[in-house]
């Protein structure tokens, strides 16, 4: 934010108006973004955090921790841990910005050609050439 401060200064932007753009960045008035925003984390410190969808990354059930003194007993202590649950609320809507992200970035074709070679090879199994239905 430093940075951007710094750019919106150059630009001659005063307080306000910079105050303004960071208000629009992130309360998301440009149709649905590719983040969303927690406003807190239990024990960080901050005025909130970003959290990018496109950067959701998966890791093995047994790389996660359910809670930081757990890690550090199983020698690991750089380790996955929770943090913190997420009421419904907040988990629905973080579901529901995911699949508006990626129902606009689409499916790769290679991997509808496969789903339609997968299709046609089980209707060819269920029912043979030759036989009689």
């Amino acid at each position: 934010m430093e940075r951007f401060r710094s750019v919106r200064a150059l630009m001659g932007d005063d307080a306000e108006r910079v105050r303004r753009a960071v208000r629009d960045a992130f309360q998301g008035a440009h149709g649905f973004p590719d983040f969303f925003i927690l406003p807190e984390l239990p024990g960080a410190a901050g005025y909130g955090f970003v959290v990018m969808l496109r950067a959701i990354r998966s890791l093995h059930a047994g790389d996660l921790f359910a809670t930081e003194v757990d890690a550090r007993i199983a020698g690991r202590p750089d380790a996955f841990h929770r943090v913190g649950r997420m009421t419904d609320g907040v988990r629905f809507a973080i579901t529901q910005k995911l699949t508006f992200l990626f129902s606009r970035i689409g499916l790769p074709s290679y991997y509808e050609e496969a789903c339609q070679s997968a299709v046609e090879l089980l209707s060819e199994a269920v029912v043979p050439d030759g036989e009689a239905t």
